[in-house]
């Protein structure tokens, strides 16, 4: 990349910079909150089984607090 020459090419780039940041950021929370939720999907799921409830219900709450206590717990990193 060649050397900006104004503040105009450095305030772009600058942005530039910024945006990527964000948008790595953004990708790796939704990364772990859907990893956390499929977790707790599959959790609620093998409860619901095993204790004869209703599998998606328990499924549905499973996958809640998995992506709930992923997003607390892991946070942004």
């Amino acid at each position: 990349m060649a050397e900006p020459t104004n503040a105009s090419q450095v305030l772009e780039e600058v942005k530039s910079i910024r945006d990527t940041d964000m948008r790595d950021g953004l990708q790796r929370s939704i990364k772990n909150n859907v990893t956390g939720a499929a977790m707790g999907l599959v959790a609620g799921a093998m409860y619901g089984a095993y204790r004869k409830h209703n599998v998606f219900v328990t499924g549905l709450v499973g996958c809640i607090l998995g992506g709930l206590g992923s997003y607390f717990l892991i946070g942004n990193e």
